[in-house]
């Protein structure tokens, strides 16, 4: 990702914080492939952040990086999905996204999964799962 971008999107260090500044560089960067910058832009599309805010725009770069495998991308655009911002609104893609976003370690995203799983939103609801279990500290199984 362009450092200068993020810069100016985040820290504003060494340079004053400039949302236009930051969309031009993000910009530059995704357009060259840059998955973190595509995200990012898709960021400032959904917050109106040195651009009009701009559902469709939004969802077209979370899409470009959720496609390059961007998890933070993937939980964008799952919720673009569930509220119809920028794309249809789908339910069944909206979980598609939350459970690749989760599948890679994203916790917005394994939270998302556990919520459909339990309202039953994009997904049928489970009522009483035979068992559930994670790995590491905080294991715990029903």
């Amino acid at each position: 990702m362009s450092v200068r971008a993020w810069l100016h999107d985040q820290l504003g260090r060494g340079v004053s914080r400039d949302d236009n500044e930051a969309v031009a560089w993000y910009r530059k960067a995704a357009d060259q492939g840059d998955v973190s910058a595509q995200a990012n832009l898709g960021i400032m599309y959904f917050e109106g952040r040195g651009v009009p805010q701009d559902y469709e725009q939004a969802a077209s770069w979370a899409r470009k990086a959720s496609d390059n495998g961007n998890a933070a991308a993937q939980e964008n655009l799952a919720v673009a999905f569930d509220h119809g911002w920028g794309v249809a609104k789908d339910l069944k893609q909206g979980f598609y996204w939350h459970q690749k976003s989760a599948q890679q370690g994203f916790a917005q995203g394994q939270n998302s999964v556990g919520v459909a799983y339990l309202t039953g939103t994009g997904t049928p609801r489970i009522t009483r799962p035979s068992r559930v279990s994670q790995t590491g500290p905080a294991s715990v199984a029903f």
